[in-house]
């Protein structure tokens, strides 16, 4: 029989979903995604109103979408940087609407 104290914490199962309780009716859920290519822990939190057990079925939707891989990256993208790449990939659109848009990012 294998021992968990002779293979050491490296090898044992992790817990890689957290939820704390903020307050009456209110946690903080939290997954962790791993570690980045700088070795850095990444997590997502997400503050949860509703019954613990209605919590607990949020964190396993959460740890199930981390699984699957389909949680998004947050990048360093600025606002005028995004909009800037998007007008630019709108090639099919008129000049008006192009005008438009300008005039609605200046305000």
């Amino acid at each position: 029989m294998i021992n968990a104290i002779t293979l050491g914490r490296d090898n044992m199962a992790r817990n890689r979903g957290q939820i704390t309780r903020k307050g009456p009716g209110k946690f903080q859920l939290r997954v962790g995604l791993g570690e980045d290519d700088n070795g850095k822990r990444m997590t997502r939190s997400k503050t949860f109103h509703g019954t613990k057990a209605a919590a607990l079925k949020e964190l396993t939707a959460m740890l199930a979408v981390a699984d699957e891989e389909t949680h998004l990256t947050p990048n360093k993208t600025t606002v005028a940087e995004f909009w800037t790449d998007f007008i630019e990939s709108k090639m099919s659109i008129s000049d008006r609407t192009r005008g438009f848009y300008a005039e609605r990012y200046e305000k």
